[in-house]
């Protein structure tokens, strides 16, 4: 059951007259991660759980993403029996086999470390979505879970782990078959870093063109010369890759160290210069807002925007503080927060200047600052 919405009266015909051992709903996000807007989506959650509690006894479980992130707190505040941290797809019938059995008491987080979930190949056809792509999303495909990168404000190893868990390549090639099937032709792969490690991505690309499958692909690309090498962006590019997406956050050295990069001013220009010699678009992801950014810091970025301009630049001027990161330690240390907080209403670091940063922006057509989560495949497309 999603986190949308749902009428009483929908919830209703899924619930009346039926026997559930238990129900389940799913966190993708606990808010839409933007200053501008700061949509907090955990109100409106516990509005579709109350709904539930008035029409049935069944446990209800919650986990995803979202909820992995502050497991405790979330459960607390939206008032579910349990709660399922971590790997939700195995973990889910771990969890029921102790509910049945009495071995876990209402109220508590299961964690469930395994890559069991990565041996499924997904069907992906209990959703519409052809609804979604009619409105131009691309639906996502999971080709690995984990990351090994340690990026300060970055959750998503506190999500899914702090390694690295391969998916089969031919699972993958599986799910984007049937996908096909139902005329989806725009994938994004949703991994943290999709070249990483090169000979997974290599292997991937390698199966989609034997099978001779014809689809537009896009993903966030590490820059570092390790992992973004001429090699494998031509068999991406030949693989159905439309632009690269560099998360390239910052165009300062000082700031790129902050944020615990794994890469240098240095490998941003060169995977640029590569994707312009092999005739693919690019886009950046730049991220404004960290401890010690100056107005230095700032031009720094702006100028290497300037000298290697990319196809599209999407900018953001906030950092959503979340448990945890390392910029929550920080914010900590700094009495920006205390540690007693459970950071899952939007709070962000501090940022003085949001207001130059913004102007800079509007001064080049390139740069798109994120008022909303607009996905820059559509920019990139154009």
């Amino acid at each position: 059951m999603g986190v949308e919405k749902t009428p009483n009266k929908a919830l209703r015909r899924k619930i009346k007259n039926k026997q559930y051992f238990a129900i389940g709903v799913d966190v993708r996000n606990i808010d839409d991660t933007l200053i501008h807007v700061q949509d907090f989506f955990l109100p409106e959650i516990r509005k579709l759980i109350c709904q539930i509690r008035k029409m049935t006894k069944t446990p209800i479980i919650i986990g995803g993403a979202g909820f992995s992130i502050s497991p405790k707190a979330i459960l607390e505040y939206l008032g579910a029996d349990y709660g399922i941290e971590g790997y939700g797809i195995p973990g889910l019938r771990v969890l029921l086999k102790k509910i049945e059995n009495n071995n876990i008491k209402p109220g508590s987080v299961f964690r469930f470390d395994s890559d069991a979930y990565l041996d499924v190949t997904f069907k992906r056809n209990t959703l519409p979505l052809k609804k979604y792509y009619r409105q131009g999303a691309a639906i996502g495909v999971n080709t690995k879970s984990g990351c090994l990168l340690r990026c300060i404000y970055c959750t998503y190893p506190k999500v899914s782990g702090y390694k690295l868990y391969l998916r089969d390549p031919r699972k993958v090639i599986a799910e984007i078959e049937n996908l096909s099937k139902q005329g989806i032709t725009r994938i994004f792969f949703t991994d943290s870093v999709f070249n990483i490690p090169p000979k997974h991505a290599k292997e991937i690309c390698e199966q989609i063109i034997r099978k001779h499958l014809h689809f537009r692909w896009y993903a966030f690309l590490n820059p570092s010369r390790k992992y973004f090498t001429e090699d494998l962006l031509r068999i991406m590019i030949k693989s159905g890759l439309v632009a690269a997406q560099l998360g390239i956050d910052s165009g300062s050295e000082r700031i790129l160290k902050v944020y615990k990069k794994n890469f240098t001013v240095n490998d941003i220009e060169h995977a640029t210069k590569l994707c312009k010699k092999l005739g693919l678009k690019v886009g950046y992801s730049v991220l404004f807002g960290a401890p010690g950014e100056t107005k230095h810091t700032i031009d720094e970025t702006f100028s290497l925007i300037d000298r290697l301009k990319p196809d599209y630049v999407d900018i953001e001027t906030s950092i959503r503080i979340y448990k945890p990161t390392g910029i929550a330690r920080i914010a900590e240390r700094k009495g920006i927060i205390k540690k007693s907080d459970d950071l899952i209403r939007p709070i962000f670091y501090p940022f003085k200047l949001r207001r130059y940063v913004t102007n800079e922006a509007k001064k080049r057509t390139i740069c798109h600052l994120c008022f909303t989560n607009k996905p820059v495949y559509k920019q990139l497309e154009k």
